[in-house]
């Protein structure tokens, strides 16, 4: 499946319908499925750790958080969700959301380009999925900060594998970026068990010589690693994924659209039953048919059994 998959980053339909359409143009052989990472104002990401809530009751929670986060009723939020940890109680986890007229938009790009979508996901997880692809053994508590063209930086701090923050912080300057980013981690480092960072890797539109980048390391007295940019379009097509939460999946449908689907349903059993009562009245029929022929054949048996007995009857008389 991997050689008929594609994989893009976007930040808006209109840009993945340009690249899809230019990478069509390019292929040798035409691609089957699609896997999307997504970013933009609307897809929203966040951490959450809840104690004394059963698992069972965890998708209505996400639900009523991405409702209040979007400010969207809950038949226009496409939301998932994935949990880390269960333990003493609580549960550890990420949930994503973003609003299901643009999840549509997505898919009608998707399926205007005859291909089917496996994955939809936040662009913050799948860099998240290929930093971890490249430190996969690694038990440290480290920053990743993925700097995009639009101005904004994908700030996450992982203990052990597992979010402990996760925001997007807009900057105009990168001076402005140094500060929120060393506030926020300041305010992550004072809730954390470990005070301290082991690593913070810098991705996405900066430059290696950037002064922020030795700055930030002086700053919490941490090493620095530096690559250009992730292969967030590998990591999507990779087997081995961190993050599983994809949009696709607990995509729901509006009250109008359930209404569509039951009334299609409702005509479906409609025209099942008539043709039921159609294929009843016809065996009726048939059979009713088959009964009169029989009586029909009984009758001249008959008949033709008292002919043969009178013929006989005439022939001892005159003998």
């Amino acid at each position: 499946m991997k050689d008929q998959l594609i994989a893009f980053a976007t930040c808006s339909p209109q840009d993945l319908a340009k690249e899809i359409a230019e990478t069509l143009k390019e292929s040798k052989v035409k691609p089957k499925y699609i896997a999307l990472a997504i970013s933009g104002q609307d897809v929203l990401v966040q951490p959450f750790s809840i104690a004394n809530i059963p698992v069972k009751e965890i998708r209505n929670y996400v639900q009523l958080e991405a409702v209040g986060l979007l400010s969207l009723p809950v038949d226009e939020v496409a939301y998932d969700f994935q949990i880390f940890q269960s333990k003493n109680d609580t549960l550890k986890g990420v949930f994503a959301c973003a609003p299901k007229a643009l999840m549509k938009e997505y898919l009608d790009i998707v399926e205007a380009s005859e291909l089917s979508p496996l994955t939809i996901t936040p662009y913050i997880l799948a860099s998240s999925n290929s930093f971890f692809l490249q430190h996969s053994q690694t038990k440290e508590r480290s920053c990743l900060l993925d700097f995009t063209p639009k101005h904004y930086v994908n700030l996450a701090v992982f203990n052990h594998l597992q979010f402990e923050l996760l925001r997007k912080v807009p900057f105009e300057t990168f001076e402005e970026a140094k500060s929120e980013i060393v506030r926020s981690l300041r305010s992550a480092n004072a809730k954390s068990a470990r005070k301290d960072l082991d690593l913070i890797h810098f991705t996405g539109d900066v430059e290696e010589d950037n002064p922020l980048i030795p700055e930030l390391g002086a700053a919490f007295k941490t090493k620095t690693h530096f690559k250009p940019f992730h292969n967030v379009k590998e990591a999507l097509c990779h087997n081995t994924t961190f993050f599983s939460v994809n949009l696709l999946r607990q995509l729901t449908y509006s009250q109008k659209d359930r209404r569509l689907i039951l009334q299609g349903l409702n005509l479906v059993l409609l025209a099942f039953f008539l043709g039921c009562g159609l294929l009843g009245w016809q065996m009726f029929e048939k059979q009713k048919t088959i009964n009169d022929l029989h009586q029909t054949v009984e009758l001249l048996q008959g008949h033709n059994q008292k002919q043969e007995l009178v013929k006989n009857d005439d022939i001892g008389g005159s003998t």
